[in-house]
């Protein structure tokens, strides 16, 4: 709902396990101080909005489990940039692309996957996902989830 991009205070927005359909709101790119969005297990259905990319504050984001499609959207490498962004997860979707790799790893060491603790589907021997700099990669329907060490 458009009422979501009001709520400019929110710092925490935790919708997880609610069985939610269709898009993620682009609504949710107004809330400039979010700091953690949990979106995971539902079933958001579209790709993943550039304007989450607006979220300046985020350090946490978890989008697992869902439906998601398309490939990371460029604009997101602003939350690699972000000197406080943190953790992100987006395994069990269908996310496809080398997204991750040219947004979170190419600015990193080589074999660095401890700096920005990301989780994707890039297990496996055809992968949904190219993700090096991956600290844990799932098989594309999460049911084998490995760790990585740098």
């Amino acid at each position: 709902p458009s009422e979501l991009g009001m709520m400019e205070h929110i710092e925490v927005l935790s919708l997880g396990n609610n069985d939610l359909t269709g898009a993620i709101p682009t609504e949710i790119g107004n809330l400039s101080r979010l700091e953690s969005m949990r979106l995971s297990y539902n079933r958001f259905d579209s790709s993943i909005p550039s304007e989450l990319a607006n979220l300046s504050s985020l350090r946490f984001a978890y989008i697992e489990h869902n439906q998601l499609t398309g490939t990371i959207p460029a604009e997101l490498s602003f939350w690699n940039e972000t000197v406080g962004f943190f953790y992100f997860e987006l395994f069990g979707n269908r996310i496809t692309g080398t997204g991750l790799e040219e947004i979170f790893c190419a600015h990193r060491p080589a074999g660095d996957v401890t700096s920005l603790p990301i989780q994707a589907d890039c297990l496996g021997p055809d992968p949904e996902i190219i993700c090096s700099c991956c600290n844990a990669c799932c098989n594309a329907d999460a049911s084998d989830c490995r760790l990585r060490s740098g």
